[in-house]
């Protein structure tokens, strides 16, 4: 099967590409090395810049990488039972306060 798709080239120009279609256990073969590829942290952190809108400042994509790692960080913390209870959080806060 074939495929058509245009796409914008500049300065005004559209160039019409052929795109052929691979067989099904090809298609699923490619998305399972995709998604080992993703698994990576440079695939993960690619998954995130694209997900991105067209229109992010760079500012806004490093701030999205930050937060993800630092979610990435706590969620991991959890698991190995690096926590502490809320009164004890309340305390710590209060220590800065004075």
């Amino acid at each position: 099967m074939i495929a058509l798709a245009t796409r914008q080239m500049p300065p005004q120009s559209t160039t019409l590409c052929v795109i052929r279609r691979r067989p099904a256990a090809a298609e699923a073969e490619l998305r399972e090395l995709e998604a080992s590829a993703m698994s990576t942290a440079k695939g993960e952190l690619t998954r995130l810049i694209e997900g991105q809108p067209e229109d992010s400042s760079r500012e806004e994509i490093v701030r999205e990488l930050a937060f993800h790692v630092m979610v990435e960080r706590g969620i991991a913390d959890s698991d190995a039972k690096r926590t502490i209870s809320n009164e004890e959080m309340g305390r710590r806060i209060r220590s800065w306060q004075k």
